[in-house]
């Protein structure tokens, strides 16, 4: 008699019920670090911008300045600013931060996730509107910024701020801005 191979019923029911549990267990901590790359990214890019900022000022010996974006060619000038449309880094040669023109404009960075909050904080803890750079690369005021990734509930999946101290430097933190 020939010898039956392969797997019976309950062997394969088996093997699907713990492949169920393991992909129940993970799928949540997928999500959270997936929440936490993006907020890290999310962070980075803002440095990015400022490091942009400062090193343009330095070189070309101008103000330069990262704003909210409203638009590509206009910074958001509501009262807070949102934030989470990107930011504009533009160079500000009459030094009254504000945009002059789209020829003025280093960088354009769209939008955060959705899922995303940011708010920037001076040390009063008052809304930012703008980061300024002076023309010897140095920051004109320090900054607190706030970026906060929330998961599909809207509870809180992680937290990052970043500090703009005044000579220019980019420092992050893991926690709320204090």
């Amino acid at each position: 008699m020939k010898k039956e191979t392969g797997f019976t019923l309950i062997e394969l029911m088996i093997t699907l019920a713990v492949l169920v549990i393991l992909i129940t267990i993970a799928i949540p901590t997928f999500q959270g670090t997936t929440l936490r790359s993006r907020l890290s990214a999310q962070v980075n890019g803002m440095a990015a911008a400022m490091y942009l900022a400062k090193s343009t000022a330095a070189m070309r010996g101008v103000d330069v300045v990262v704003c909210a974006r409203a638009t590509d060619t206009t910074c958001d000038v509501s009262d807070p600013p949102d934030w989470t449309n990107g930011w504009l880094v533009f160079a500000d040669g009459n030094e009254d931060g504000l945009l002059a023109s789209a020829g003025d404009i280093l960088s354009v960075v769209g939008g955060l996730r959705s899922s995303a909050y940011a708010t920037a904080k001076n040390s009063g803890s008052a809304i930012e509107t703008v980061f300024r750079f002076a023309a010897d690369g140095m920051a004109r005021e320090p900054v607190k910024y706030e970026l906060e990734q929330k998961n599909s509930s809207g509870d809180s999946a992680g937290i990052r701020c970043f500090y703009l101290l005044n000579g220019g430097a980019v420092t992050t933190t893991s926690e709320a801005c204090t």
